[in-house]
C-alpha cells in the first residue's frame, strides 16, 4: 500500500504461498480484498495487517481454482470475485459467506464490478463477451381487474433434484436453475425456507436463495452446497413455507472416492524469464487407489492456453495396477510478460472418469547479470610469497543467480617469474608463457574475493609479467555478461650492476638416458636445468599416470646427477619426466628382474 502524497511505502501485506494479482480497497479504506492464482481471495484488515478470512472457487472437478480479480461494492457490504471456473461470485464482506454465483460464461471470467448503486454487476470473460446481471428482480405488480377483492390460490411448482456426484470430504456448489416456478398470475410471499431430513449437515442453502417472495410466473433458482460426509447416497428435504401450505423438494446426491487420486490440487511454475523454459517432473501425480486395474485413456491440455504448456512425458495411454502411480514431466514456455493458466485433463475408464489439475505460470522480463572478474596488480622481490586475489566487481545483483555454479578461466603469465603454490589448476605452456586453467566458485566473501592465488616470486627472464585473464566459461545456466580485467606483476629490489641479473632461457633442458637401463633396483639419472625456479622429476606408467615422484622443488640452473632406488616398483616399462616452469621432456626406462 502506497501513500499518494509522497508515493512512499505505507504498509506491506505479505503472503507466503502465492502471487497477488489484483487488490481493491473497501469504500471506508479500512479493508483490502486481494485475489491470487493460488486459489484464494483474502480479506485484510489494513491497520492490523492480518487476514480476516479467505474465500475460494472450488469444485470436485478442478479443485481450488485460481482467482482473477476481487472488488467491493459502493457500500462495502459485499465484494465480487472472478475465476477460471467460468463464474463470478458475490460474498458478504463481513462474514465471507457466499451470497450468489453468477455462472453463464463459457470461459474464464477475468473481471467483475458493481454499478454505482449495487443493483447490477458487469462481468467480462475470455469467451469474448461481457454480461450485465440484474440483482434487483422485483417488478412492479399491477391489478388491472375491476374486482376490488379476490381470493387467489397458491400455485407453485417445486420438483425434486439429483445433484452430481461429489468426492467425499470435499464441497461443491450447484445452481438449480428451476427450483421454484410460480404458475399463478400474482406474487406469492415465502414465509420461510429450511433444510430438513436425514443428512442435513451435508447440504447448505446460500443466503441469496432464501427468498421472501416469488413474483408472478417467475422462476427462482437455488444455490446450494453439497458436502458429502460419507460415501453413497446422501439426501435432504428443502421445505418452502407459503401462506397456507408447505412445499417440499427432495435433494439427493452421492458421495464417492475417485479411483484415481491426485497428488496436488494445482501445478504452479512460478515466474519464468522470457526465452527460458521450465520443466517440472511430478512423481506419482496420479495414483490408482482402487482394487482393480484402471486404464488411462488420454492425457491432454485442452485449454484455455494450449500454446505455452506441454506434456513432455506421461501423455501415453497406460493401465495402472492397484496402488500404481504415474509420473509426468510438463514444460512451461512463456512468450510474453503476462500470466498464463490452463489445465491438464486425465481421462480414465473408472468411477470419476476425469482428473483435472490447473496449470499456472507467469512470464517475466529476462534478468541479465553483469559483472567484472579482475586480478590485482602486484609487485614483490625475489623469494617473496604473494597472494593474488581474483575479485568480482560491478555485479548488478547482490550475488550470482543460483543456476550458476561457478566459472572456468585461464590465467596467463611469465612462468619464470612466478611459481604457483596452490594445486587447484591444470597447466600448459604456450610461446614460453605458462597458462593455468582455474576452477572458480560463483560465491565470494565480504571483500568480493572469488579465490586467492598464492605464488612464490623467482628471478626470471624479465622484470614485468602481464597477469592475463581469458577464455571465461560459465558453469551452469544463466543470462550473464562477464568482463575480464587483467593485472600486471612487477619484480622489485633486483640488482642492476653490470646489467640486470636475470636468467635468460635461450637454451633447453637436458635429460640423459638413465643408466643402467634396463635396471634391477637402482639407476642413475643426469639432467641439466637452464632456468631458476620450481622443477620436478617423476615417473609415469604407459597410460600417463604418475606412479612415483623422484625429485621436486626449487632448482637453480646447473647439471645434476642423482641415483634412485626403484625396488618398490613392479617389472615393466615407464617414462621419467623432467618438468620446469616452461619446458617438459621425458625418456623411457625399463625394470627387469
Amino acid at each position: 500500500i502506497w501513500k499518494t502524497e509522497s508515493w512512499g511505502l505505507y504498509k506491506t501485506l505479505s503472503l507466503n504461498n502465492g502471487s497477488v494479482i489484483h487488490a481493491n480497497f473497501s469504500p471506508d479504506g479500512a479493508k483490502v480484498v486481494s485475489a491470487g492464482w493460488f486459489g484464494k481471495a483474502l480479506m485484510w484488515n489494513i491497520e492490523l495487517g492480518d487476514t480476516l478470512f479467505s474465500v475460494t472457487h472450488s469444485d470436485t472437478i478442478s479443485g481450488i481454482n485460481p482467482i482473477n480479480s476481487a472488488s467491493f461494492d459502493y457500500t462495502g457490504k459485499y465484494f465480487l470475485t472472478t475465476s477460471v471456473d467460468k463464474s463470478a461470485r458475490m460474498w458478504d464482506a463481513k462474514t465471507g459467506e457466499l451470497v450468489k454465483i453468477l455462472k453463464e460464461h463459457s470461459n474464464s471470467v477475468q473481471f467483475a464490478v458493481f454499478n454505482f448503486d449495487g443493483s447490477r454487476i458487469l462481468t467480462s470473460s475470455w469467451d469474448s463477451t461481457a454480461k450485465i446481471w440484474n440483482l434487483d428482480k422485483r417488478d412492479l405488480q399491477m391489478d388491472s381487474t375491476d374486482c376490488p377483492i379476490g381470493i387467489n390460490k397458491v400455485n407453485l411448482f417445486v420438483q425434486d433434484h439429483k445433484l452430481p456426484d461429489v468426492i467425499t470430504g470435499q464441497s461443491n456448489q450447484f445452481t438449480l436453475d428451476t427450483f421454484i416456478i410460480n404458475l399463478a398470475d400474482y406474487p406469492v410471499k415465502i414465509k420461510g425456507m429450511r433444510i430438513t431430513g436425514r443428512d442435513t449437515n451435508d447440504f447448505q442453502i446460500f443466503e441469496n436463495s432464501l427468498y421472501d417472495k416469488v413474483d408472478s410466473l417467475a422462476v427462482l433458482p437455488l444455490d446450494i452446497t453439497f458436502s458429502p460426509s460419507e460415501n453413497g447416497l446422501r439426501e435432504c428435504i428443502v421445505e418452502i413455507d407459503v401462506p397456507g401450505k408447505t412445499y417440499k423438494s427432495k435433494i439427493t446426491g452421492n458421495g464417492f472416492q475417485p479411483e484415481i487420486a491426485k497428488s496436488t490440487d494445482y501445478i504452479d511454475f512460478g515466474k519464468v524469464e522470457l526465452g527460458d523454459i521450465k520443466d517440472t517432473t511430478l512423481n506419482f501425480l496420479i495414483k490408482n487407489v482402487s482394487r482393480k486395474n484402471v486404464k488411462i485413456l488420454s492425457v491432454t491440455i485442452p485449454g484455455p492456453d494450449t500454446d505455452h504448456f506441454y506434456i513432455l512425458d506421461g501423455a501415453e495411454a497406460v493401465t495402472l495396477a492397484p496402488n500404481e502411480g504415474k509420473n509426468f514431466t510438463i514444460r512451461f514456455l512463456p512468450e510474453k510478460k503476462e500470466r498464463y493458466n490452463s489445465i491438464i485433463s486425465i481421462k480414465y475408464d473408472a468411477y470419476g472418469q476425469e482428473a483435472i489439475i490447473p496449470l499456472l505460470g507467469e512470464g517475466i522480463l529476462p534478468i541479465i547479470d553483469s559483472a567484472t572478474i579482475s586480478i590485482s596488480s602486484l609487485e614483490a622481490k625475489e623469494g617473496a610469497i604473494i597472494n593474488c586475489p581474483l575479485k568480482v566487481e560491478n555485479l548488478n545483483n547482490p550475488k550470482f543467480r543460483e543456476s550458476i555454479s561457478g566459472f572456468v578461466i585461464d590465467l596467463e603469465f611469465n612462468g619464470t617469474m612466478l611459481e604457483p603454490l596452490f594445486k587447484e589448476f591444470t597447466s600448459r605452456v604456450e610461446d614460453k608463457k605458462r597458462i593455468l586453467t582455474l576452477e572458480l566458485p560463483a560465491s565470494f566473501d565480504n571483500e568480493n574475493v572469488l579465490k586467492n592465488l598464492k605464488f612464490r616470486v623467482a628471478l626470471g627472464n624479465d622484470t614485468i609479467s602481464e597477469l592475463k585473464l581469458s577464455n571465461l566459461k560459465l558453469k551452469g545456466k544463466g543470462k550473464t555478461v562477464i568482463n575480464l580485467k587483467s593485472g600486471v606483476f612487477k619484480l622489485k629490489d633486483y640488482c642492476q650492476k653490470g646489467g640486470i641479473r636475470l636468467f635468460e632461457t635461450d637454451g633447453k633442458i637436458f635429460l640423459a638416458q638413465n643408466s643402467p637401463n634396463p635396471l634391477v633396483n637402482k639407476t642413475n639419472i643426469e639432467f641439466e636445468i637452464f632456468e631458476d625456479g620450481y622443477s620436478s622429476l617423476y615417473l609415469v606408467d604407459l597410460l600417463g599416470k604418475t606412479v612415483k615422484i623422484l625429485e621436486q622443488g626449487y632448482f637453480k640452473p646447473g647439471h645434476y646427477k642423482m641415483e634412485f632406488n626403484l625396488s618398490d616398483l613392479p617389472v615393466g616399462s615407464y617414462y621419467y619426466v623432467l618438468q620446469t616452469a616452461t619446458q617438459k621432456i621425458s625418456r623411457r626406462l625399463d625394470i627387469n628382474r
